[in-house]
């Protein structure tokens, strides 16, 4: 079990702090880190201990070179991987059939998280459905009012919003925003709709998260 003196850290972090934030995490000497989501964030975590138990999320775990396989991680990391951009490919399908009239869709993403390669992926997803895709990359809470209403200006009927540390700490802004708007937005994490937010597709975060704690039904 982790130490009783764990936090929770890492919401809204920029790219260069997250190896800041792991070896304080170190530091606090904890008998598991547990809840780290995000590329970032697992291979700052790895960089900075080879001997604490680390239990999170990542795209993919073993392409990530966080584990050697999902049934055998090896080393001291578990947990599960997360195929982002297959889900966002099914979002884009779910934002086609509830605006069927739209033909210009709009992606909020935090890219100094999310890979090139994702949005490539999601762009090539958006061509093959004959809509026309357009990114609108955030990397502070600062930049998140100007970046919607840039999709708006821009003729976008709808939002495609990127899972990400950033806009999961300031998803009450997002979510206030495409409301003011009137933007129809679906998000990766169903305690985003749960707060309001129009629809989801995706795991719960929670969840995933207890069934990778030791005595679970293991990584998924």
């Amino acid at each position: 079990m982790a130490s009783s003196r764990a936090k929770a850290r890492g919401f809204g972090l920029r790219f260069e702090q997250f190896a800041e934030i792991a070896a304080a995490l170190v530091r606090s000497s904890p008998d598991v880190i547990f809840g780290a989501g995000g590329d970032s964030a697992m291979h700052a975590l790895k960089a900075a201990t080879q001997t604490v138990p680390i239990v999170g999320g990542a795209e993919d775990m073993v392409a990530s070179e966080l584990v050697t396989a999902l049934s055998r991680p090896g080393g001291n990391i578990t947990g599960f991987s997360m195929p982002s951009p297959e889900l966002d490919g099914k979002r884009l399908d779910i934002l086609i059939e509830a605006v069927p009239s739209a033909r210009r869709i709009a992606t909020l993403a935090d890219l100094t998280q999310t890979p090139q390669s994702h949005i490539k992926a999601l762009q090539e997803a958006a061509r093959t459905r004959q809509v026309e895709l357009s990114v609108f990359g955030v990397a502070r809470p600062d930049e998140i009012a100007s970046a919607t209403d840039a999709a708006k200006t821009s003729g976008a009927q709808a939002v495609n919003v990127l899972a990400s540390s950033l806009l999961s700490a300031n998803r009450r802004l997002v979510i206030e925003r495409m409301t003011a708007l009137r933007l129809p937005a679906i998000y990766q994490w169903p305690e985003i709709a749960d707060e309001g937010g129009e629809v989801s597709l995706g795991g719960k975060w929670l969840e995933l998260s207890r069934r990778s704690r030791p005595g679970s039904s293991g990584p998924q």
